[in-house]
């Protein structure tokens, strides 16, 4: 398994989950593709394979993004990285990509953005995240619900 911290920019490919956990910390989960777009020797450009993360943010990240985040919404990441083998019980075996994700922004260069600070009171919840509590990104509906 290795990790590290890195950059990158997609559209968000699945609809965010968001979640609030038995302590109270919220989560919100979500998948995010990445195309990378290459030129050709012919000088034109093509899209190059598609990346998929599995994304998990934590705390006031988590509910901002679930009140500012939908399907095929184009942003900027930065998060730590993890890749995770997998075997499943049927012999089948893979590999996944998740990021936790430290901020997200707009992608400005697919549209506009008005920034919005939401009032809040103290809550504790963003000490957990930084802790690693409910790293699990599986399962569950669309929508706040109880973990």
């Amino acid at each position: 398994m290795s990790r590290m911290t890195l950059t990158v920019w997609g559209n968000v490919a699945t609809q965010p989950m968001h979640v609030v956990g038995p302590s109270g910390t919220p989560r919100t989960t979500f998948r995010l593709a990445h195309t990378p777009r290459h030129k050709k020797q012919d000088g034109s450009y093509g899209d190059g394979p598609t990346s998929f993360f599995n994304v998990t943010c934590f705390g006031y990240l988590a509910v901002n993004a679930a009140a500012s985040l939908s399907k095929g919404t184009p942003v900027v990441l930065v998060g730590d990285l993890t890749v995770r083998e997998w075997q499943a019980g049927d012999g089948r075996q893979g590999r996944d990509v998740d990021l936790v994700a430290a901020q997200i922004g707009p992608n400005l260069r697919w549209g506009r953005a008005v920034f919005e600070r939401p009032a809040r009171a103290p809550r504790p919840f963003d000490d957990q995240a930084r802790a690693g509590e409910g790293l699990d990104t599986s399962g569950g509906a669309s929508g706040v619900e109880a973990a």
